[in-house]
């Protein structure tokens, strides 16, 4: 759980680049999804998934007008996480939400916040005074970076799930 609070904490405030931020948080969410640590023990909780839980909706930030690299982020985390993301509008509202079971939200939420405060953070020191359509775009690009780590990593991570799976079924039906 250190370990992770100082990965998010690295990509957040570590004053590099795009490829430095994707890659602490590429580590923070295999370390996660290998462990099934959520966001409540990162707080200093013990919660653990629970077959018995049920399926929420979360809602992860309501605006006029949201930015597309918000959706998009969010979307690679929730399929990352075994979550569904989905955006919401009326009323001129825009919202972001997730839907899953509440540890899997959180866990999906505290990283969306971790990683849209490092985009945002990148944004400012590599864009500012670039004029705006360029920190759109540059927002919009450090997000598919982090997210094309992020998807490669849980790529990853079920690959060696299902392979262990398979060496473990194998052990388990010949006993030799």
């Amino acid at each position: 759980i250190e370990k992770i609070t100082k990965l998010l904490a690295l990509a957040q405030h570590n004053g590099g680049n795009v490829n430095e931020a994707a890659a602490a948080a590429r580590l923070a969410q295999s370390i996660m999804a290998r462990y099934q640590i959520d966001a409540i023990a990162l707080d200093g909780g013990t919660s653990l998934p629970d077959d018995k839980e049920g399926i929420e909706r979360t809602v992860v930030e309501t605006a006029g007008r949201l930015e597309n690299w918000r959706g998009m982020l969010l979307g690679v985390l929730c399929r990352a996480n075994t979550c569904q993301a989905l955006i919401s509008r009326s009323m001129g509202k825009s919202r972001l939400l997730i839907v899953g079971r509440p540890s899997y939200a959180q866990t999906v939420r505290y990283l969306y916040e971790a990683l849209c405060r490092t985009v945002e953070e990148l944004s400012e020191r590599h864009a500012k005074g670039k004029g705006r359509s360029y920190a759109t775009s540059f927002r919009t690009g450090a997000a598919a970076a982090i997210a094309r780590t992020i998807e490669e990593s849980a790529a990853s991570t079920k690959a060696e799930a299902a392979k262990a799976a398979r060496a473990e079924a194998a052990a388990s039906t010949n006993p030799n």
